[in-house]
């Protein structure tokens, strides 16, 4: 797993993991299995915590963020279920198929969510990587959230290449 532990997200439970920054080269190493790259999305990097329905959102700094992404949390702890994971991706803002980030400006931030105001700006999770559990185990564990998301009508997505990562 990448970054190191800090805190617990819950006592006795799950290691805080630190967002893996991007990092400039100005070449890429000749070996394919050495490097990978994603596109660049215009969202609010979150960690997603979630035991056994319970769930902690962790922003780029390390924040509490569920007071802003209330729905990503109820969502995600439904989908989740009774498993363990940690999931890594942004909170995205969708006009139409193309990410917005003006209009998630509107949304980072809030320490309440109004009912107005998360109806008028929806997010949507896109997960770039499941990091726990462990790979073995990752496959069945992603691919049981995303049905389970799917079918509570949260928009829940893996973001291009994150696939064999994800499910």
């Amino acid at each position: 797993m990448p970054g190191s532990p800090k805190r617990r997200a819950r006592p006795g439970r799950l290691p805080v993991i630190e967002p893996m920054p991007a990092t400039p080269t100005r070449a890429v190493p000749g070996d394919d299995s050495e490097w990978g790259a994603e596109a660049k999305s215009d969202g609010a990097r979150v960690l997603t915590y979630a035991d056994r329905g319970a769930v902690v959102l962790r922003g780029r700094g390390g924040g509490d963020v569920i007071g802003t992404y209330p729905e990503v949390a109820a969502a995600l702890g439904r989908a989740a279920g009774r498993r363990t994971v940690i999931l890594d991706g942004e909170i995205m803002v969708f006009d139409g198929d193309r990410p917005s980030f003006a209009m998630l400006q509107r949304r980072m931030h809030v320490a309440r969510l109004t009912p107005a105001l998360a109806a008028a700006v929806p997010v949507t999770y896109v997960a770039f990587d499941l990091l726990w559990p462990a790979r073995a185990l990752a496959h069945a564990t992603a691919t049981s959230v995303w049905r389970a998301s799917s079918s509570n009508g949260f928009p829940l997505r893996s973001s291009p290449g994150s696939a064999e990562a994800i499910g």
